[in-house]
């Protein structure tokens, strides 16, 4: 029944503990009882003449009124101390007021009993240990000296037996049914409240299960974006890089056609005239190849191996650059010791690591000096050695010179300006195609010998992008 949901609630405040709570509804439950047995068992005595009986009753209500009384107030610390006092007073007072004219051998068991039961449900069993001593005493104290304070008629006597062996039985009985039924109440709300924290703690593991699920897709997103993020960033430092490497390669192509066009200028040959003509044809040519790279620079570009005379590639550039030794008075010593000037390369590459290296040894060769070419054979190999007259290089020097924008210790001779990226984009196009480069300072003669060891034939045939 519903009603004792009703009754474990009454007079209760909302902010009490567990506990509190429990002790707080057992002491309401008790006082409830006494008002409701005694109430009407008191009247009726009164009626009928018995005022002693009657008011003991009424003093066993007032006390229940009291505690009721605190507990509706919240106070109940104070209520339940009321109790532990009170209660076991009661059936005591009731013993030292009639002694042993209440049939004590008979009555004693419940007189005793009563307020044990109250305590051992406040939770208090020292103090029920206690009194149960106590009253064993007094009671053994009463019984045998037979010192009552009031004398009854044999009918009180008996009326006060009846009462307090149906009232001790009915009081027993009701208070350990409302225990039990608040008890009961209360273990099936706590197994309620565990039921549905058991499925919050289960919705909140699957809740958090779809958090960290979610947050590994936010991470595994963020690595995504960064690896893409880092992507571009490498992209857009790639394009800016060829661009340079372009605009420093065009330097070269447009410096042989100004001078070529200053050699015009000043040439009455035709022959002489036709011959920088075809040259400065080539060297635009160059130029536009170089144009044409910067137009398809995400393209993949794979290598063109076809057959070059190294011989007529080596008489070409140093015709095409004797302008800018010319500026300078430099000689250009070119000595052929080869028997076999046929190589199979990229001709496109191969002009720029050659046009790199040979300007870089005018650039850096000081005025009225000599910048030596010999070519040579080793098997399956081409030997270009290209020996400029300039400062060298210091061992800081080797360690860098093949590093992007590392400008070495050396400065041009000539007021040329110098980007740091000629010799960086030398070793790419070399790693390229099979070619081994090595520079070492001259030991009989101020500058350094670069070396080339290009393969006869080109057998790589990877896919470049331009980055060189």
């Amino acid at each position: 029944m519903n009603i004792w949901k009703y009754i474990s609630k009454f007079g209760l405040r909302p902010d009490l503990s567990k506990e509190n709570k429990r002790k707080t509804i057992i002491l309401n439950q008790v006082s409830m009882l006494a008002i409701a047995i005694f109430t009407p068992v008191s009247c009726f005595l009164w009626l009928a003449g018995f005022e002693e009986l009657s008011f003991t009753i009424m003093l066993i209500m007032g006390l229940a009124f009291i505690i009721l009384f605190f507990s509706w107030l919240g106070m109940r610390i104070v209520s339940r101390w009321i109790a532990i006092i009170l209660y076991p007073v009661i059936p005591l007072g009731i013993f030292v007021l009639f002694g042993s004219q209440v049939t004590a051998e008979f009555i004693f068991f419940f007189l005793i009993l009563i307020p044990v039961i109250i305590l051992e449900s406040l939770s208090e069993r020292v103090l029920a240990y206690i009194y149960f001593v106590s009253v064993l005493l007094l009671g053994y104290f009463y019984i045998s000296y037979n010192l009552p304070f009031f004398t009854l008629s044999s009918m009180e006597i008996w009326i006060a037996n009846v009462l307090t062996f149906i009232g001790s039985t009915l009081f027993v009985f009701f208070l350990t049914t409302f225990y039990q039924k608040s008890t009961r109440y209360y273990e099936e709300k706590n197994g309620e409240l565990i039921s549905q924290l058991e499925q919050r703690s289960e919705d909140l593991e699957d809740y958090s299960e779809m958090i960290q699920s979610q947050n590994d897709a936010f991470i595994e997103l963020n690595y995504k974006l960064q690896k893409r993020n880092g992507e571009l960033i490498k992209a857009v430092n790639e394009r800016d890089h060829v661009v340079k490497v372009v605009a420093h390669d065009l330097k070269s192509p447009i410096g042989r056609i100004g001078g070529l066009l200053s050699l015009l200028k000043t040439s009455d040959n035709k022959e002489e005239t036709k011959e920088y003509l075809s040259i400065l044809e080539e060297v635009s040519k160059e130029a536009s190849v170089l144009i044409d790279d910067v137009l398809t620079l995400d393209e993949d570009k794979r290598l063109e191996s076809e057959i070059i005379d190294a011989n007529q590639m080596m008489l070409k550039f140093i015709s095409s650059t004797s302008y800018q030794a010319r500026l300078k008075n430099i000689d250009i010593n070119y000595q052929n010791d080869s028997t076999n000037n046929i190589i199979k390369s990229d001709n496109v590459m191969i002009n720029r690591i050659i046009d790199n290296i040979l300007s870089n040894a005018i650039k850096y060769s000081p005025k009225s000096s000599s910048v030596n070419i010999v070519m040579e054979d080793d098997k399956d190999y081409l030997i270009l050695k290209i020996k400029d007259s300039g400062p060298g290089f210091s061992e800081e020097d080797k360690k860098n010179m093949f590093k992007k924008y590392k400008k070495l210790s050396a400065k041009p001779t000539g007021g040329e300006s110098s980007f740091g990226l000629g010799l960086s984009i030398v070793k790419k196009l070399c790693d390229d195609l099979s070619i081994e480069i090595s520079v070492s300072n001259n030991s009989e003669k101020a500058g350094a010998t670069f070396k080339l060891k290009i393969p006869r034939k080109l057998t790589q045939t990877t896919d470049l992008s331009m980055s060189a």
